[in-house]
């Protein structure tokens, strides 16, 4: 089965939009990332625009790949205490010498809009931007699937993911854990 993604994006974009311009602030995302690989800045890049697109704000923290762990960790404490940035996003892959699991760590759960530590309220924007896609048909499939996400579809589907999970917060079962 092929879905064409188009139509869909559209119409999430303009349900993200509409509550993003009904809101008093519009949800903050926070990005942190650590060097320069190419792939990672241009995944950024793109959460950035898709951000803009859909009336929020997007702030990059970006670290040389010589940054201490420790001024990283500081700075997602920091976020973590801000409560204008809805959600964190600390982009992988860390250079070698940062201990991963330790940064990712450092995230407030109420804010790890990738759900990286596992215990987020937040689903994961892969796993729920593919679910979003095979329900998208209005007919499941329960035989084995294989779904294939074009770079603008996935970029949209995290980043709308995420501003669903914001800008539901106040239906969200999740209140009592923020």
């Amino acid at each position: 089965m092929i879905l064409y993604s188009k139509p869909f994006v559209e119409k999430i974009e303009k349900e993200i939009l509409k509550k993003t311009l009904g809101m008093k602030t519009p949800p903050v995302l926070a990005i942190v990332l650590v060097g320069k690989d190419p792939a990672s800045l241009n995944y950024i890049k793109r959460k950035e625009q898709i951000a803009v697109k859909l009336g929020c704000e997007a702030k990059l923290f970006h670290f040389s790949p010589d940054a201490d762990e420790k001024e990283i960790i500081n700075l997602i404490k920091k976020i973590n205490a801000d409560k204008k940035i809805s959600g964190v996003i600390v982009q992988l892959p860390l250079p070698a010498k940062f201990n991963t699991d330790k940064i990712i760590s450092a995230v407030k759960k109420s804010k790890d809009a990738d759900n990286l530590r596992g215990d987020s309220p937040f689903v994961s924007p892969a796993v729920q931007a593919i679910w979003t896609l095979i329900n998208a048909t209005g007919n499941p499939r329960t035989e084995r699937a294989e779904p294939r996400l074009g770079k603008s579809l996935a970029g949209l589907l995290f980043v709308s993911q995420s501003l669903r999970s914001w800008t539901n917060r106040e239906q969200s079962p999740y209140d009592g854990a923020r």
